[in-house]
């Protein structure tokens, strides 16, 4: 059941048991940003519906079905021709779960380039939050012996860090979502967004956790506010937001 557990919280946190680091590293620097973004944008606008399944995580990668969506969602012809032989190379090598921020990231600036504030302040909230306690309440191990209570308080430890970053990326997107557009609709490494992050550096502040710790690079921010972006974009909506939407 623990194992079980922790597959769901891997897929949660989209975090991969194993990544090729250099491959991560490269591609997030500024030579390769506008490539990676080339690269995510012509898989949104090839296959829309599976890219947005993608993203927002209707496509459950470790079923078989899934796997095999994802393969063909990830189409390497797209990799963009002004990459140099030796980028070409490299962007190939980057792992579905590199692409996903990317993809979402498109996703934003294809279906959402107008700012919208309302669907980001009446949307429900992520299940980021809420994964810890619904996978291991903390009631839940009030029999346990001395072993199995460790066990379970480290599975909570460990669920617990591998969300801080989307807790606190959709943190930053509800307190600033007109500075996350902003960033979002931005090109990378451009001035606009720059601009974007500096309007964004409250939101951060005021989100982050104490003990929590969030890689600070552009690319990795970008991304987790891409994620939760595009997610509470279409995240159900809530209490009388809902009905007058309706209406």
């Amino acid at each position: 059941m623990l194992t079980l557990a922790l597959t769901m919280v891997a897929a949660a946190a989209e975090q991969p048991a194993i990544i090729d680091v250099e491959i991560a590293k490269t591609v997030a620097t500024p030579e390769y940003r506008p490539l990676v973004a080339h690269y995510a944008q012509c898989i949104v606008e090839r296959d829309h519906t599976e890219a947005s399944d993608f993203v927002l995580r209707k496509n459950v990668e470790w079923t078989k079905s899934g796997q095999s969506k994802v393969r063909k969602l990830i189409d390497k012809s797209c990799v963009p021709s002004q990459a140099t032989q030796v980028q070409a190379a490299t962007l190939k090598k980057m792992t579905v779960e590199m692409l996903r921020s990317p993809i979402a990231d498109a996703l934003v600036r294809f279906e959402l380039s107008t700012s919208d504030p309302t669907l980001i302040v009446t949307a429900q909230p992520l299940p980021s939050a809420g994964l810890v306690e619904s996978l291991w309440p903390s009631a839940a191990c009030k029999k346990c012996n001395a072993e199995q209570r460790k066990e379970f308080d480290e599975a909570r430890v460990r669920t617990s860090a591998s969300m801080a970053p989307y807790i606190f990326a959709e943190c930053a997107v509800r307190t600033d979502p007109g500075n996350a557009h902003k960033l979002l609709m931005s090109e990378m490494n451009s001035a606009d967004e720059s601009s974007a992050f500096a309007g964004l550096a409250p939101a951060f502040s005021q989100c982050v956790a104490e003990d929590a710790k969030i890689n600070s690079s552009r690319t990795v921010l970008r991304g987790l506010i891409a994620l939760s972006y595009y997610r509470l974009a279409h995240a159900p909506r809530v209490g009388a937001a809902a009905q007058e939407a309706a209406q």
